[in-house]
């Protein structure tokens, strides 16, 4: 596709590294288009015919033949295809054989070689990159980014040369060509514009917050001032309370002594109006009997109808009988009446009373004569009445049955006068009690309108209690209130202060912070430059080497005058410090080295690339990642494992790459691009989210390609003496003391989590105080309540990290009474790693080493005392592993390995020193001195390299003295069968035995080897060198 887009479009250049070209079918194409710009078979027939058609502008012929167009095409490729080819490992036997079968990559290219880049090239490229970098806040001016540039490329050197160093005492290989010093730039510029502004951002959270907190704190006393206020308003509230009260009071004592006046009064009427009842019921009962006359003398009038007194009317000359009827209706009424008491004779000779026609017809004339009759007022009718009508009344005429007769109806006019005057006379028997009755209610009524003004003055004095109730009442609501709002303030001020005061530890660190903000990113080109320099040039070394190369860093950023923190591990300027807990978790040693293999797995930008010879990185990755999938090359399966991997989204454990990276990954390895598809073989997989891989080799030295060291981080994984210490610890607890270790992993579990709850607990209360808004914080009751709850839990998780950290101080002064074991077995095992050097095949892995170890602990002689179990199983693995390991070796090495344990061990307990061991390693002779003084029976170089051991070994600064002093016995033991059996004259109670070592070494060499196995039995103890 290439070739034919060269060939109709635009110029195009491939560049293939050395890697890229292993498959030999690539190369050979390459080698072809080298040579004459085509390849044969490379487009089938209808390919070209299109291709031709694209061709056609670019040749001046209309009609042009097969052959120009192929020429055409030929020339086309040759003009725009460019290809770049570069080599990293320089010229070896591999790239000889190359060039022999494939001689275009020399006779058709330009060859360019390319040293170290000179390190005025590396400033200015450094220089160049750091223009970009953004200033600091604040007004801080920084380093310049020359003296930067300085410091970067004098670092580039400066590992070169390291490189070189590290190759020559450790016998490894690493690469530091101009990419690295490239990639270097790339982390330095991310990471120091990622973490300024991390700070910058944190910095401006934690003001706000802190203003948020001065906010409220000017808030509270806001409203200790209101409360004041509040409180004086309450106190004369209090005082009107008092008063009006006090005439409540007053008006309430009137009012009940006015209400018991009337309550009395209305007591005594009650029973007045009682006993006028009885006397009314009584009378009422007397006129009850005459009520029939009463009764008669109404249905009387009810008989009369209007016709008959019109009849009446028209009479001009009625009926004595109704004439004298009309005469008693006058005397009843108290009408005029003309002849009154006169008298006449009737037709038969009666003598009866005279009528009185005229003023009786006059009343009957009367429209309302009737009605009047049945309104007649009964109680008008007198003595005087009933005597003027009893004549009338006499009469034996005066009935109803002769009025009947004479006038009809007009007879019950006849009827109601003797009714009345029977009614009369029951009224009369009772007067004198009527009489007495309406006196007596006068009275009561007189006493009732008395009665009703006393009601109503108490209404009044009632209402104007209610009115100063209401006002009371009023004003104590308004007190209330006020006092609620006081009681309001209160419990705000209350629950303000507490949250405030809970805050203040946090308010005084996050003070710390922004104080330090500055000073931290005025120290930050130092950090990130220390930083950048471990992520970049250190994981390939060992944990020594990387402690020496961070030493110079850290040396010339003083000499540059660039600040830097003093005291700030590298794991702690990119990590959080509860990361270590989570990896602990998973299996990781807490050491310093295997801390920072973790923060450089976690932490780089390229594939990971380990050199793990005992095996730990490949399992805490493992663990790290539980859906990782773990192959080998060794395996038939393994492209298929890495391909389901990839679909699947799962991280890949590639183990067993010991050379070059497997052509067939190369893609994922060199792109400097995400790769979305994943080539394997005639096999696209299409890469899924979460795919990832790691290649792993347990050797201690793999053969690696420079490329590998440019394009992905190689990291050093092997085991330091601490870390494996604390591994093969962990392996003692677990079958010493179970439960102590089961303890350890829960509580190291609650401590992480605790670290991460109360981590987001201060992340969110800062977080809450610096959303800042409109509302203030204490006006934001929610709010309050949510950073009280939030500070709260805070509290809760401090305290059980505290109980979580004292309980884990006792639980590792526990596991130490054990790390004698662990210590011993670690540096048997360093070591026997060491033998690997001697001969390759020596190599042993630490799960095979694990089971003797445990194997070693289990047959230890029991003991309940720990100090003496501890012993015990120190002194049987020293015996059963040197003893099994050394099985392994050639004879001739088995000497080698048990001086290898016994200095190790010296060496870690400080029983001799350094200088006294490379004594014993390496040549001690040295110029001549003090020739003058030479015994005669010792050479010149024995005598010189006395002098070199007087200068290294204190101990021995006076031995040529001795010699000198006392010769004749030195002569003796130099010149002795057995000298290691022979006291040293004059020196045998001042030296200790590897200090006698050291003298045989130099004065006896033939004898060395005796008198180190007598050492090193001294040191392991008899059983084990003899099981060795």
């Amino acid at each position: 596709e290439l070739h034919k887009v060269s060939a109709i479009g635009s110029p195009v250049t491939i560049l293939a590294s050395e890697m890229t070209l292993q498959q030999e079918s690539f190369l050979d194409v390459i080698n072809i288009i080298l040579s004459n710009g085509e390849v044969p078979g490379l487009h089938q027939k209808d390919e070209l015919e299109l291709l031709f058609e694209d061709l056609q502008p670019y040749i001046d012929d209309d009609d042009p033949s097969h052959d120009a167009l192929l020429k055409c095409y030929s020339e086309r490729v040759r003009d725009n295809l460019h290809i770049v080819l570069y080599y990293s490992s320089g010229v070896s036997e591999g790239f000889t054989s190359k060039i022999r079968r494939f001689p275009s990559l020399v006779k058709c290219c330009v060859i360019n070689i390319f040293r170290d880049w000179p390190e005025n090239a590396l400033v200015v490229t450094a220089a160049e990159r750091f223009k970009t970098l953004p200033v600091p806040k604040n007004g801080l001016q920084g380093t310049s980014r020359e003296v930067l540039a300085a410091h970067a490329a004098k670092m580039h050197t400066v590992v070169q040369n390291f490189n070189k160093t590290y190759a020559s005492e450790q016998g490894k290989t690493v690469f530091v060509p101009p990419g690295r010093f490239l990639f270097y730039l790339d982390v330095y510029c991310e990471e120091y514009v990622k973490q300024l502004t991390e700070i910058e951002a944190k910095q401006k959270t934690t003001e706000t917050g802190l203003a948020t907190l001065a906010e409220a704190h000017e808030d509270i006393s806001v409203m200790k001032r209101s409360l004041n206020d509040k409180q004086l308003i309450l106190d004369g509230a209090a005082n009107q309370l008092e008063i009006l009260l006090s005439d409540i009071r007053s008006q309430a004592d009137i009012a009940a002594k006015q209400t018991t006046e009337v309550e009395t009064s209305r007591n005594e009427l009650a029973a007045q109006a009682s006993k006028i009842q009885i006397e009314k019921d009584e009378a009422a009962i007397q006129l009850a009997a005459a009520e029939p006359a009463m009764k008669a003398a109404e249905e009387a009038l009810h008989t009369i109808k209007p016709e008959d007194i019109a009849t009446l009317k028209r009479l001009p000359n009625p009926p004595m009988l109704i004439r004298r009827i009309m005469d008693g209706v006058l005397i009843l009424r108290s009408l005029p009446i003309d002849n009154p008491a006169g008298w006449e004779l009737d037709a038969v000779g009666t003598k009866v009373l005279k009528p009185s026609w005229a003023q009786g017809k006059a009343m009957a004339l009367d429209f309302r004569f009737l009605q009047q009759l049945q309104d007649f007022p009964k109680d008008s009718v007198n003595d005087e009445h009933c005597e003027l009508l009893a004549p009338y009344l006499a009469m034996e005429d005066f009935t109803v049955d002769r009025a009947k007769a004479v006038c009809g109806s007009l007879a019950g006019l006849c009827t109601w006068l003797r009714m009345m005057t029977i009614y009369h006379s029951f009224a009369k028997a009772i007067a004198p009690k009527r009489q007495l009755v309406s006196v007596t209610e006068a009275q009561l009524y007189k006493a009732k309108m008395l009665l009703k003004k006393s009601e109503k003055d108490l209404g009044e004095k009632q209402v104007e209690l209610e009115d100063m109730k209401a006002k009371f009442r009023q004003a104590l609501d308004a007190k209330t209130s006020l006092q609620q709002d006081a009681e309001a303030i209160k419990r705000r001020l209350i629950t303000a202060e507490t949250l405030l005061g809970g805050l203040d530890a946090e308010r005084e660190r996050w003070n710390i912070h922004v104080s330090n903000s500055n000073d931290t990113k005025g120290k930050l080109e130092g950090n990130v430059a220390r930083l950048s320099a471990f992520m970049c040039y250190c994981p390939p070394f060992s944990h020594t080497y990387r402690t020496s190369l961070m030493h110079e860093v850290v040396q010339d950023l003083k000499g540059k005058h660039i600040p830097q923190s003093t005291k700030a591990e590298i794991e702690h300027l990119i990590m959080d410090g509860h990361k270590k807990r989570s990896w602990a978790l998973t299996g990781l040693a807490l050491d310093q080295h295997s801390t920072q293999n973790a923060v450089l797995i976690e932490t780089s930008r390229k594939k990971i690339f380990l050199i793990d010879p005992q095996g730990q990185g490949r399992r805490w990755i493992a663990k790290r990642n539980p859906t990782a999938c773990t192959t080998s090359v060794e395996s038939k399966e393994w492209v298929k494992t890495v391909g389901v991997a990839a679909r699947e989204g799962k991280p890949v454990i590639l183990e067993g790459v010991d050379h070059d990276i497997p052509t067939i990954l190369q893609q994922v390895v060199h792109s400097n691009v995400a790769v979305d598809v994943l080539q394997l073989g005639d096999l696209e997989v299409e890469i899924a989210p979460g795919f990832d891989i790691f290649f792993v080799s347990s050797l201690t030295n793999p053969d690696l390609h420079p490329d590998v060291f440019t394009k992905m981080t190689v990291i050093d994984f092997a085991d330091t003496l601490s870390g494996l210490t604390d591994r093969l610890l962990s392996t003692v607890i677990r079958y010493e003391r179970p439960a102590l270790e089961e303890d350890r992993l829960v509580l190291i579990e609650e401590m992480l989590s605790c670290e991460i709850d109360l981590a987001n607990c201060e992340a969110e209360i800062l977080a809450r105080l610096s959303l800042g808004g409109e509302t203030r914080l204490l006006d934001d009751g929610v709010l309050i309540e949510m950073l009280s709850n939030t500070k709260e839990r805070a509290s809760e998780i401090s305290e059980r990290l505290a109980g979580c950290t004292e309980a884990n101080a006792k639980i590792a002064a526990a596991r130490d009474e054990y790390r004698a074991v662990a210590h011993r077995g670690a540096i048997i095992y360093l070591a026997i790693s060491d033998m690997a050097n001697v001969k390759p095949v020596y190599n042993v892995s630490l799960e095979q080493f694990e089971e003797q170890f445990e194997a070693s602990i289990l047959q230890a002689t029991p003991n309940p005392y720990p100090p003496k179990r501890v012993a015990n199983i120190v002194e049987h693995e020293t015996e059963h592993l040197v003893g099994h390991m050394k099985r392994g070796y050639y004879s001739s090495d088995q000497q080698t390995f048990i001086t290898l344990v016994s200095l190790e061990i010296q060496i870690h307990s400080n029983s001799i020193t350094q200088n006294e061991v490379s004594c014993l390693l390496s040549h001690v002779a040295g110029p001549a001195s003090d020739v003058s003084q030479q015994v005669t029976w010792m050479s010149l170089e024995e005598w010189s390299s006395l002098h070199i051991l007087e200068k290294k070994v204190k101990a021995l600064s006076t031995i040529k003295t001795s010699i000198i002093s006392s010769e004749p016995e030195w002569q003796n033991w130099y010149k002795g069968t057995a000298p290691e059996e022979l006291p040293l004259p004059g020196l045998e109670d001042r030296l200790t035995l590897f200090q006698k070592v050291l003298v045989v070494r130099v004065l006896r060499p033939d004898r060395t080897g005796i008198v180190l196995a007598k050492w090193c039995k001294s040191v392991l103890g008899p059983k084990a060198v003899r099981s060795a």
